[in-house]
C-alpha cells in the first residue's frame, strides 16, 4: 500500500522497495487517512513564531502568521504547522503545550522581522500519518503513530511536525499530517 503526502514539495513515499521520489500537488490525491509511511523530507527555509497554549487554538494562530505575512509581501508556501515539542512523552498535555508555529518560504531566503525568525528546518527521514476531521481525534493519530515507530524500530529525532494541509474552517475538512523525523535505532 502506498501513501500519498499532500505538502506541494519533491517528498518520497513508502512502497514496497524503498522510498521513492515523488513531486506531488496539494491537491494531487486524497489522503490516506490513518495510513503510515516513511518519507524524505528536504531541508526547507521556515519563519516561525513560538507558541504556547492549546494546539487545537494553534490552527488560529497561524491563520493570523499567514495574514500578517501575506501583508509583509511574503507568500508563503502550502507547508506550514506547528513544531510541537515533547509530544512523544507519556505526561504531554495539548492543551498547554510549547510549540513554534511554521510556515515554508519556497526557494527563497528571507529575512524574519519581529515577531518572527527564520530558521532552516533540517530534512531527513520522516514517518507520516495524515489524520481526516476534527483536531480532537488526532492524539489517537499521534499514539498509533508511536506505537507504529516503536515496533518498527524507530526513534524518534526532533518534534513533532504537524503539517496543516487543509482547514482552518470546519472540522470535518481539516486535514493535518503528522511528521516525526525518525532514525533506525
Amino acid at each position: 500500500m502506498r501513501a500519498w503526502i499532500l505538502t506541494g514539495l519533491a517528498l518520497a513515499v513508502a512502497g514496497c522497495g524503498g522510498l521513492e521520489k515523488r513531486t506531488l500537488a496539494t491537491d494531487a490525491k486524497r489522503p490516506v487517512d490513518g495510513a503510515v509511511a516513511l518519507i524524505e523530507v528536504p531541508d526547507m527555509e521556515i519563519i516561525v513564531k513560538s507558541y504556547e497554549g492549546s494546539l487545537e487554538e494553534a490552527g488560529e494562530r497561524l491563520a493570523e502568521m499567514l495574514e500578517d505575512l501575506r501583508t509583509r509581501g511574503l507568500e508563503p508556501s502550502n507547508y506550514r504547522g506547528a513544531l510541537v515539542e515533547g509530544a512523544d512523552e507519556e505526561e504531554f498535555d495539548p492543551e498547554h503545550a510549547r510549540s513554534v508555529l511554521f510556515v515554508g518560504l519556497p526557494g527563497r531566503k528571507s529575512e524574519a522581522r519581529a515577531p518572527y525568525e527564520t530558521r532552516r528546518l533540517p530534512g531527513g527521514a520522516a514517518a507520516v500519518m495524515t489524520h481526516v476531521g476534527p483536531y480532537d481525534d488526532i492524539w489517537d493519530r499521534r499514539d498509533l503513530l508511536l506505537s507504529w515507530l516503536r515496533s518498527k524500530g524507530y526513534g524518534v529525532v526532533g518534534p513533532l511536525r504537524e503539517v496543516y494541509l487543509r482547514g482552518f474552517g470546519r472540522e470535518e475538512d481539516r486535514i493535518v499530517e503528522l511528521q516525526w523525523p525518525v532514525r533506525k535505532r
